[in-house]
């Protein structure tokens, strides 16, 4: 109770504070940019919304985040430009008659009105250009049911499925994210709408108190790009767990951070790249249950996703006890998001000329 009614105080503490001295933009530019290229070109890399939605994916990222990724990749000798459709690339394409190295498609998997026609993406490939974020692999994460399936055939470890599950099951909406998962038996396994697995037990202890974990790894493709820790308080009796839930308590987070993450950053490096390379290009999150009772990752949801504002305005009022996570709330995230992009395109023999930095 005492915790909870801190975890309220601080987070009324960081608002009123933000009215007073109002937040900083999430991202941020150096004041004196570049005139010109470091060296000529290597490559030009566009990044582009959806039809429906504009560069505003729901959930996905916000927009004024790809600036600092511009500059990024700029400092690594790689044009870039933002297009708020596919219509818009094309006419452009067409007009300055400029060829892509990458096209980075922004929109939410979880709307398939919103994904590029694949008629589009047919037309790129055929000009040699790298896709992200392909509508196929869309379908695949937007079910549940199918990422799982999937990650089984590549030889990722997954929690069992319900059918070969002795004990107590997890239960979500095959399709949709932020709705009603729980942990229950066996006589539920057979509702079509729900995907039911082996309930993966997550509960990890610090200072007498436990916690559900879940890590979040992001990655470009199969090129790794950053882990973090996101926790829930056991006493909440709900398995679930997402960024809204992390207590605000620097200790525990750092704690966590350096325990399930950072020792075992090795393990998450190598389980993005052979998701990734499984995929291809795409901006990634794997959602990660670290098995409190083997230390087996067990993977369990993926997704699209460039930016991960919530973690900046959920614990913003605590950034600065968290120097395990500063790049998270300064513009290093986007451009290691830069840097990953080049390597990839520079691994997969994209790039024009030249050598990117490492």
């Amino acid at each position: 109770m005492i915790t909870r009614l801190c975890n309220r105080g601080l987070r009324l503490l960081g608002y009123r504070l933000s009215r007073i001295h109002p937040r900083p933009p999430s991202t941020f530019l150096p004041r004196a940019l570049p005139q010109q290229l470091p060296r000529p070109p290597i490559g030009h890399v566009a990044f582009v919304g959806s039809r429906h939605q504009g560069l505003y994916a729901r959930g996905k990222g916000q927009p004024d985040a790809l600036a600092p990724v511009q500059y990024g990749l700029l400092q690594r000798g790689v044009t870039s430009s933002v297009h708020a459709t596919p219509d818009d690339l094309l006419a452009t394409i067409g007009h300055t008659g400029e060829i892509p190295i990458l096209v980075v498609f922004i929109f939410n998997e979880e709307f398939p009105h919103s994904y590029t026609a694949d008629n589009v993406v047919r037309a790129l490939r055929d000009r040699g250009v790298l896709v992200a974020n392909e509508p196929d692999v869309a379908r695949v994460f937007a079910s549940k049911r199918l990422s799982h399936s999937f990650l089984k055939d590549i030889e990722v470890e997954v929690p069992q499925d319900a059918t070969g599950s002795q004990g107590p099951l997890f239960s979500t909406a095959d399709l949709g994210s932020g709705l009603p998962a729980y942990r229950t038996t066996q006589t539920d396994q057979h509702n079509p709408d729900r995907h039911n697995v082996e309930f993966i037990d997550t509960r990890h202890t610090f200072n007498g108190r436990q916690y559900y974990a879940c890590i979040r790894a992001a990655c470009f493709g199969a090129t790794f790009i950053d882990a973090w820790i996101r926790l829930r308080d056991a006493q909440e009796n709900d398995p679930t767990v997402h960024t809204r839930n992390i207590p605000l308590e620097p200790r525990v987070i750092e704690h966590f951070q350096d325990l399930l993450v950072a020792r075992r950053q090795a393990d998450l490096r190598a389980l993005c790249k052979r998701v990734g390379t499984a995929f291809g290009p795409g901006t990634y999150v794997l959602d990660i249950l670290p098995c409190a009772t083997h230390g087996t990752h067990f993977v369990c949801e993926l997704g699209m996703k460039y930016d991960n504002y919530e973690m900046r305005n959920h614990m913003y009022a605590i950034a600065a006890y968290l120097p395990s996570l500063t790049n998270h709330f300064t513009v290093s995230i986007s451009d290691q998001l830069a840097d990953a992009i080049v390597h990839e395109c520079q691994s997969l023999g994209h790039v024009r000329s030249g050598d990117a930095d490492a």
